[in-house]
C-alpha cells in the first residue's frame, strides 16, 4: 500500500467495480490503466466499461499509451457520439499535430 507524500496515511481511490459493490484500488499498489480515467468512464455501462478497459489492457501490452482525449474519444464511440471514422480521424489530426477539440462526454450522458 502506497501512503501520501507525508507518509502519514495509505492512499486509496474508491471505484465502481461494475458489480454493484464499490470497492478501492492503492495507487502504487495494483494501478490499473483506467485509474487515470475513471471520471470519464464513470457515463458507460459497467459492461462497457470492463469491456473498454480490457481494450486498453491489451493494446498497452502492445505499446499503446493513451492520452486523456484518446479514452475520451473512445468512450464517446461507445456512447454514440463519435463514429468509429470520426475517431480514427480526431487520432490522425492529433498524431499530426493538430489541436483537437476535447468532447465533453460527462455532459453528454
Amino acid at each position: 500500500m502506497s501512503t501520501d507524500p507525508s507518509g502519514q496515511r495509505p492512499v486509496t481511490s474508491p471505484i465502481d467495480t461494475g458489480d454493484g459493490h464499490s470497492g478501492t484500488t492503492k495507487f502504487g499498489a495494483n494501478p490499473s490503466i483506467a485509474d487515470a480515467y475513471a471520471d470519464v468512464l464513470i457515463v458507460l455501462s459497467p459492461r462497457q466499461r470492463r469491456g473498454l478497459i480490457a481494450q486498453l489492457a491489451i493494446c498497452f501490452y502492445e505499446g499503446w499509451r493513451p492520452g486523456r482525449s484518446e479514452v475520451t474519444d473512445l468512450v464517446a464511440v461507445k456512447k454514440g457520439i463519435l463514429s468509429i471514422d470520426e475517431c480514427e480521424q480526431r487520432r490522425v489530426l492529433r498524431n499530426n499535430g493538430h489541436d483537437v477539440a476535447d468532447i465533453d462526454v460527462i455532459t453528454t450522458r
